[in-house]
Parts: C-alpha cells; sequence; structure tokens
C-alpha cells in the first residue's frame, strides 16, 4: 500500500508497521494513509481528544500517551500501573480504563482517571472481568462488556450521575466491544453461532447488522458519516471494513497486503 499523508483525518486505526502495532491515520474512504506513532511498543487502543488535534494512545505496557496527529508523543504522569483498553472522555477531562488492581485471575475492573486532578476511582468491582469501556458522546455514560471464560460476556452500561449499572445484552454467548451507535443504541461483536459478527441492541432487542464469514469486531461508529468502521479477520487477513447502519454499502479501507485493527472514528 502506497503511504500518502492525509488532507483529512476521519479514523484512527492499528496497523503492524516493522513488527509493532503502531498508530495510523485514513480518510473515510481509505484513500490516504499516514503514521502517528513509530516507538518499538505495540499500540493497544486510541482515542480522539476533545480538540481533535491530539490522540490518546495506549500500549501493551499499560502506559497512556497523549501523540499529535504528526507523531510527537508525551507520556501521562498518571497515579497508576497497567492501564488497559484506554479511551478519553468527549470533554478530554477523564479517561475510562481497565485495570486488575488485585492480581488475580479474571479480576479485571472499570476504573476512571481524571486528567487535571489525576485522581483515580474505580466504578464498579463485579465478578470476572470488565473490559474495554466506550464513552457516549453525551460524556455521562459508559459501556463495557463484563463476564468470564465460563459464563460468557455481555453489555453493561454506567451511569456516571447516577452511579447506576445497567445490563443492556443477553444470551449463552460472548458480547465483545462495546460502543455506542445510533438511536443511542449499542454497538458490539457477538458469536451466537460461533462465528462473531457486528451487532445493535437499545437495551431490548438484539439483531445482527451483517453476517459476514470470519470474525468481525471492535465497531466504532461516526456521526458525521452514519457508518460503522470495524475489524475483520478471516484466514490470514486483519482489516478494516466500514458499513452502514443495515450493513450495506461494505468498504475495505486497508489493503491486503498490510495488517490493521482497532478502528476509532473522528466525531
Amino acid at each position: 500500500m502506497q503511504v500518502v499523508a492525509c488532507d483529512n483525518h476521519d479514523l484512527a486505526y492499528l496497523r503492524l508497521s516493522s513488527g509493532h502495532w503502531q498508530v495510523w491515520l485514513t480518510d473515510a474512504l481509505g484513500r490516504c494513509h499516514q503514521i502517528v506513532t513509530s516507538d518499538p511498543v505495540d499500540k493497544t487502543r486510541v482515542s480522539w481528544s476533545k480538540e481533535r488535534a491530539r490522540l490518546l494512545v495506549n500500549d501493551n505496557e499499560g502506559g497512556l500517551s497523549w501523540c499529535t496527529l504528526q507523531g510527537d508523543c508525551h507520556a501521562l504522569e498518571i497515579p497508576a500501573t497497567v492501564m488497559l483498553d484506554a479511551a478519553v472522555s468527549p470533554d478530554g477531562t477523564d479517561v475510562a480504563f481497565s485495570r486488575n488492581s488485585t492480581q488475580t485471575w479474571d479480576n479485571n475492573d472499570p476504573w476512571l482517571l481524571n486528567t487535571g486532578k489525576s485522581s483515580l476511582k474505580k466504578i464498579t468491582a463485579m465478578p470476572g472481568v470488565e473490559q474495554r469501556p466506550a464513552w457516549h458522546r453525551d460524556g455521562n455514560r459508559l459501556v463495557f462488556s463484563s463476564g468470564s471464560r465460563k459464563t460468557g460476556y455481555h453489555v453493561w452500561q454506567y451511569d456516571l450521575g447516577s452511579q447506576a449499572i445497567e445490563q443492556l445484552s443477553s444470551g449463552k454467548f460472548n458480547q465483545l466491544d462495546p460502543v455506542y451507535g445510533p438511536n443511542n443504541g449499542v454497538l458490539y461483536s457477538a458469536n451466537p453461532d460461533g462465528d462473531y459478527d457486528i451487532w445493535w441492541t437499545d437495551g431490548k432487542t438484539l439483531s445482527p447488522i451483517k453476517r459476514i464469514p470470519g470474525y468481525d469486531a471492535q465497531p466504532s461508529w461516526s456521526d458525521r458519516f452514519k457508518r460503522i468502521a470495524f475489524f475483520h479477520m478471516q484466514g490470514g487477513e486483519k482489516a478494516i471494513y466500514t458499513m452502514d447502519i443495515h450493513g450495506g454499502q461494505l468498504n475495505k479501507l486497508t489493503a491486503d497486503d498490510i495488517q490493521a485493527r482497532s478502528p476509532a472514528w473522528l466525531n
């Protein structure tokens, strides 16, 4: 794939580059691809800042960094270690992440970090693993998956104001990588028949967006483009695709000769 600098930065994603997962940028159609990070540490998740000029980057050592779109990065001074699945809030004041503070198996909990005060707050101490928290666009709610290998994983919602926790999905199968989608619904990856696809729920009904052979996960919804970006893996392919909310207009953003995952729309 030819590397072309982007005039429009619509989507960030992770791409395997010289043996490490790095942050890249592209536009909504995948016409340009611009690298952001290049240090020899695997990146695990990326989210956009309020001003849209910086990215919050999480790495596999549990560290967090702010990076400009030109690749100037500096680590956050934080009162915690091994922060996983981190995502910054829409107003930029808080970071939600998953952390195992007890050092026991299958016991990650969701936490909040206030970036101004450097203060930490555990959201809940539910049994099992809580992972990959994602913000509502209003900044007042979070979704995350919770469960274990024995019970399966389900989608839960946390209200920051009332501190109420609500289960949004059900079933004896895994429901992972939740993010807020259109109409206050939630998009997520689920495998009721053994094959992971992108699903949608409003807390009452559950329905697949599109059945695609392979592993489909890590959805990201764009209010601007009204499209879902997601990670697709089948055989040796690891790629970023987009589609509309009905599963139509499927478009591959990354080339066949690269490996990519974890898309994050700029909204």
